[in-house]
């Protein structure tokens, strides 16, 4: 006999909710105290988060959702008479693609992927939509292209100043509760720690709390580097690098070298600080990572830097550059 499915309330999850936003518990913590399933209060938040607008304009929702019905009804009456054009053109292409052979098929593969071209772009036919279409095996397709997914690479590259390169990372640290995630910005040529944030949960709310509130404090990067989560592959963190002209660089898969900067950061956070202590609540932890943070920013002397502090080599070479501008 299958096991009946626990149903809760709107009630009950925005109470869960709330207490998860408050970040003063670990996910752990929250979840062994009412009972439920770490991924049930992970997709509540998401959910929570994603629908907020509404809570706060519910006429003006209603009305929206009343105008894109109206818009939806005449939309699918164009729709429907567009079908019919397309199958007939379809069916004559068709015939004629027949006659083309596999090689000058195998030339109209667009191997760029769609989620990754301008906005404004309409095609969006994965690869394997595309072969399926000319009648191409998939296995049979080679290439040599690069995806731009990997993103522009940082070896070789000669970082001359501030805010040329930036990169980021989340890293979790394991409390009495439980895992929590810390995610922070680090200027490449400073070694500067722009940016933190601690989490009990590793979301999109998260990097895009660290990316925001980095580029409301300092200039903006030239190039911004990350891994290849989902977290920093998801629309709304691209976006809004795109937006304001930054280039995105993206590691290799399984090369953590490729963001060493940041890497040599949690090593010396952790084997400085962080595993030196033990830490009963989120609150803790927030308190004396802040204070490394400071230390290592503006007290720590860094061989790299010729034993200089990180802050004072990025607040010099920020100045340089602008007087460089004035100059000119």
């Amino acid at each position: 006999m299958s096991k009946k499915r626990t149903t809760y309330s709107s009630a009950f999850k925005t109470k869960l909710v709330l207490e998860l936003l408050q970040n003063e518990s670990t996910l752990a913590e929250i979840a062994a105290k009412h009972n439920i399933l770490l991924q049930n209060l992970v997709n509540w938040k998401k959910t929570f988060l994603a629908n907020a607008e509404i809570a706060m304009e519910s006429s003006k929702a209603v009305k929206e959702h009343k105008e894109e019905l109206i818009k939806s009804q005449e939309q699918n009456e164009r729709l429907t008479a567009l079908v019919g054009k397309v199958t007939v053109e379809k069916e004559w292409l068709a015939k004629k693609l027949v006659s083309l052979g596999s090689s000058k098929l195998k030339q109209l593969i667009d191997l760029k992927p769609s989620s990754l071209r301008a906005p404004s772009s309409s095609a969006s036919l994965s690869i394997n939509h595309q072969c399926q279409l000319l009648g191409i095996n998939r296995s049979g397709l080679y290439y040599s292209i690069q995806y731009s997914l990997e993103g522009r690479k940082l070896r070789g590259l000669n970082i001359s100043h501030a805010n040329h390169v930036w990169s980021t990372d989340i890293t979790y640290v394991k409390i009495a509760g439980g895992m929590v995630y810390m995610a922070a910005i680090i200027d490449w040529h400073s070694k500067a720690v722009l940016s933190h944030r601690i989490s009990n949960t590793m979301d999109n709310q998260l990097v895009m709390s660290v990316l925001n509130d980095a580029l409301v404090k300092h200039p903006h990067p030239e190039i911004f580097n990350t891994d290849q989560g989902s977290q920093y592959t998801n629309e709304v963190h691209t976006q809004r690098l795109k937006n304001l002209g930054i280039t995105i660089s993206m590691d290799g898969k399984g090369r953590t070298t490729d963001n060493i900067c940041i890497e040599r950061f949690w090593r010396s956070a952790q084997c400085e600080r962080i595993y030196l202590n033990e830490y009963h609540t989120i609150n803790d932890l927030i308190n004396d990572v802040d204070d490394y943070i400071e230390f290592y920013n503006h007290r720590r002397f860094h061989q790299t830097l010729d034993y200089k502090k990180p802050m004072d080599v990025y607040q010099e070479s920020i100045k340089l550059s602008q007087n460089k501008k004035k100059a000119s």
